[in-house]
Formats: structure tokens, sequence, C-alpha cells
């Protein structure tokens, strides 16, 4: 039996639970934020399924940048139409940290494509909620953020979703 068979959707609850988790008190102090990175998430997800069709006809650099491309002109697109201000001095420490954050995304971004070749978008997607785990582990390392409870328990829903198949096809 696989992981991927519908009796086994109890993973994937388990990764939403711990997403919801890990998340409610943000949603109900800042729900703006949240919306949009469920907005952002979603247009990944779509993105890296999406990619995962046709990169057997073109090369994962390729579909990268064009990605890349894309989300630049969009999200300046939307940053002239809400007229938010733009720093042109190019060698300040703003741009150099933000050059520095799209090589990091490009280059997580390219590997995301590149990785998604090779196993299930369902198994992707739930790896890909390493990133919370990370995020809060770099956030408390780094920022002193505190961890509470449900953040706590959201995690370990996220890393018991991403043993989960493992442990499925082990069994079988």
């Amino acid at each position: 039996m696989s992981y991927e068979n519908p009796r086994h959707n109890g993973i994937y609850n388990s990764a939403f639970f711990g997403l919801l988790l890990r998340h409610i008190w943000d949603f109900f102090q800042k729900p703006l934020p949240i919306f949009t990175a469920v907005i952002s998430g979603s247009f990944f997800s779509i993105w890296f399924s999406f990619s995962k069709k046709i990169t057997s006809k073109y090369p994962s650099v390729e579909l990268n940048t064009l990605g890349y491309v894309a989300a630049v002109i969009v999200n300046y697109l939307i940053a002239f139409s809400l007229k938010e201000p733009l720093n042109i001095n190019f060698s300040s420490a703003p741009w150099l940290a933000n050059f520095g954050y799209g090589i990091a995304g490009f280059i997580g971004s390219g590997l995301t494509v590149y990785g998604f070749k090779f196993i299930s978008a369902h198994k992707g997607s739930l790896i890909l909620l390493s990133e919370i785990i990370f995020g809060t582990l770099f956030g408390i390392l780094l920022f002193h953020e505190s961890l509470n409870l449900t953040t706590l328990l959201g995690g370990i829903l996220i890393i018991l979703s991403l043993a989960l198949p493992e442990v499925y096809q082990l069994k079988n």
C-alpha cells in the first residue's frame, strides 16, 4: 500500500492540522499577512506541480528563470499600482539584502523544481512543510523569538506527517 492511497489521508490531515496549530494565533492577530501567505503558498504549489509536468521538456534552470522573471514583473506591477516607494540606491544595504534573498530564493526554487522531477507532488508537498520547521528554528536561534505550545505541537505534527509516508513504505 502506498502513502498516496486515499485511505491514508491522515498524513495530510496531520500536516494541515500542524500547519493550522502553528499559525492559528497569528491568523487572529494579523489575518491579512496570513491570507497573503496562503495565496503565495497556493501559487507556489501550482507552480511546482505544473513544473513537474513540463520538466521533461525544458531544463529546470530555464523554468526557474522564467518563473522568477514573471514573479519580478508581477511584483513590480503590484508595487507600482500600490504606489510603494522604490529605493534606487542599488549599493544600499537593503538592495544587497534583497539581492542575497533573491539568489537564495532562486537557488531554493531551482532545487525544488529539480527535486520534483524525481518524487511525487504529494510527497514533495509534505517535504516542503519542513520549511516551517527550519523557519521556526532560525527565528528562535537568530532572532530570539519565543516558542509557544501551539508552535511546538504544530511542529511535531508536521514532523510526524513528514515521517509517515516513509513508515508506510517500510511496512509494505
